[in-house]
């Protein structure tokens, strides 16, 4: 049976000639490719569509969920940490830089009897200005700990440093 298929075969070949020949390996090759290549990528593309689809709306709950999270009241700041964020204030003031806005954290350390405050400050001077500006908080106010500072200067001749300054502020579990 095998050599009938092949002398059959053989013989429409001879009849389309060279050009013909070539036209129906490239189909045959064509035909190969696509089910050992294209249809397996396709399948794998649209897996990706629906985890991304998936993605997307994870990440839009996450993002409800953050708003939420936001629009609930702030935990008041107690006084101690009140006269202790005043201060930082008052040292950037008198140094001539804005603390604009920041962001403050409020965590409990279980096991200890205390309390922190983690704060990140966004700072736009001069670097003499936020050197002086740290060496008088943390001088001030022995509560503050300096985690990290992180400068940058858009251009060599710009003047003034963006800084993000990154505080503890320790308090006792009554503060």
């Amino acid at each position: 049976m095998m050599p009938r298929i092949y002398e059959t075969l053989l013989y429409h070949l001879q009849r389309l000639g060279r050009a013909g020949a070539a036209g129906a390996a490239l189909i045959a090759a064509a035909l190969i490719v696509e089910t050992a290549f294209v249809r397996p990528m396709q399948a794998e593309r649209a897996e990706l569509a629906g985890r991304g689809e998936q993605l997307r709306l994870a990440s839009m709950a996450q993002a409800r969920a953050d708003e939420t999270v936001q629009a609930q009241p702030a935990v008041p700041l107690s006084p101690a940490a009140e006269a202790a964020l005043r201060q930082l204030f008052q040292a950037a003031e008198e140094e001539g830089l804005s603390l604009d806005q920041g962001d403050y954290k409020l965590t409990d350390e279980s096991g200890a009897n205390r309390r922190r405050y983690l704060l990140t400050l966004p700072v736009i001077g001069p670097y003499p200005a936020i050197r002086a500006f740290l060496a008088k908080a943390l001088n001030d106010d022995h509560a503050i700990a300096l985690n990290a500072v992180e400068l940058r200067r858009e251009a060599i001749e710009d003047a003034d440093l963006d800084a993000v300054l990154r505080f503890t502020l320790y308090l006792g579990a009554e503060s």
